[in-house]
């Protein structure tokens, strides 16, 4: 199939390059580990922390992928977003290894939210405007900008903490309340547009009913 040019593509095509662009910022991954260790932290700690993370993210997956079937995939991209820039905030705040447990534990859970919601969101979005074999093409771009921003704003982030230790965290957050307007504005796949849970709670009832 002939690749559209980018004018032509849909809207919620241009959003979704912008949504990936603004996901993971990257302005905190050359530092965090210094930030951690200027807050007293010990690296003992800090590969606590990461222990923590491993485990939410696998025993995250199934959970949080049920509960994206329930409320939608774009539900599910407007639910990671919130914890990404819960868990950005959180380092302006917290100050010792409980409060920076829960920073990244928020993190490693909004992860799980996006894990193949996001995916998802794209091919079956295409596949309503008739462009399902676009998806590897739009899927790479989106992956490129995302790298590209990330790469730019990592050194970014190395300048800014310098600056002062908290602005790489700032900026982060201000980059995530964008991320957060820009998912809220995706819209709906089709077959979630008029899915509410009580809908599929009753419908559910209703396909029991009828096999009893």
């Amino acid at each position: 199939m002939r690749s559209l040019p980018s004018a032509d593509r849909p809207t919620p095509i241009l959003k979704y390059y912008l949504y990936r662009a603004t996901g993971h910022p990257g302005f905190s991954y050359p530092i965090y580990t210094l930030f951690l260790l200027f807050n007293g932290l010990s690296f003992t700690q800090i590969g606590a922390i990461a222990s923590v993370q491993s485990i939410v993210v696998v025993a995250g997956e199934v959970p949080t992928g049920y509960v994206g079937d329930r409320i939608g995939r774009r539900n599910s991209l407007v639910v990671a977003s919130v914890l990404f820039l819960v868990s950005s905030a959180s380092y302006l705040v917290a100050t010792d290894f409980a409060g920076f447990l829960f920073t990244f534990t928020t993190l490693s859970l909004g992860s799980t939210f996006v894990s193949g919601s996001a995916s998802a969101w794209l091919y079956d979005t295409l596949d309503e405007h008739g462009l399902d074999g676009e998806f590897t093409h739009v899927s790479g771009r989106a992956g490129a900008i995302s790298k590209w921003v990330s790469t730019v704003a990592m050194i970014a982030g190395g300048l800014l903490y310098v600056v002062d230790h908290l602005y790489p965290f700032v900026a982060a957050v201000v980059l995530s309340l964008v991320n957060v307007g820009v998912v809220l504005s995706l819209p709906k796949n089709a077959q979630y547009a008029d899915r509410s849970p009580a809908r599929d709670d009753a419908a559910h009832g209703a396909e029991e009913g009828e096999g009893s």
